[in-house]
């Protein structure tokens, strides 16, 4: 089963915080999960990862069974967890992150090209959103409305505070 991921940073200066977008999408059952985030565009792709493989290890029940292909664009990403290349001291704690996941439920991480990434597909180039606006909302649904275990999209583990 493929697992889309994609992280975009619209906008960063000198590597500092931007506002961006993470996105996961999972084709095979119809679930599209999108949510702004701020960080680099690094901790953009990599959050999205870990929120790809936290929803995996989140309904493990139902995809354990599954054999599941974790697929993005973000070329460098993938080269330091595939192939335990060289990370920043900043980036080291998400690489092991994704890497505990994936030999945690035997995943797989491969390079598609931006073209092929569906996570990615429905994201424009726009400019970030400069409102600051409550997006915690309850739908009536038990539990969180968010992949990361937390209402609103945000997860004490990926702050960048």
């Amino acid at each position: 089963m493929k697992l889309y991921f994609y992280g975009k940073c619209f906008e960063t200066l000198n590597d500092r915080p931007g506002k961006g977008v993470i996105s996961i999408m999972l084709p095979d059952l119809g679930v599209i999960y999108r949510t702004q985030f701020e960080g680099n565009q690094r901790e953009c792709e990599y959050t999205a990862a870990i929120m790809a493989v936290k929803f995996v290890e989140k309904n493990k029940e139902m995809l354990s069974k599954q054999k599941i292909q974790l697929l993005s664009d973000a070329s460098q990403l993938i080269e330091e967890v595939n192939h335990n290349a060289p990370v920043s001291a900043r980036d080291k704690v998400y690489r092991d992150t994704v890497l505990m996941y994936l030999r945690k439920f035997e995943m797989t991480l491969s390079w598609i090209p931006r073209a092929e990434n569906r996570a990615a597909g429905l994201v424009p180039d726009l400019p970030a959103l400069k409102l600051k606006l409550d997006l915690d909302f309850d739908f009536g649904q038990k539990g969180n409305d968010s992949a990361l275990g937390s209402k609103g999209g945000e997860s004490d583990m990926f702050r960048t505070d």
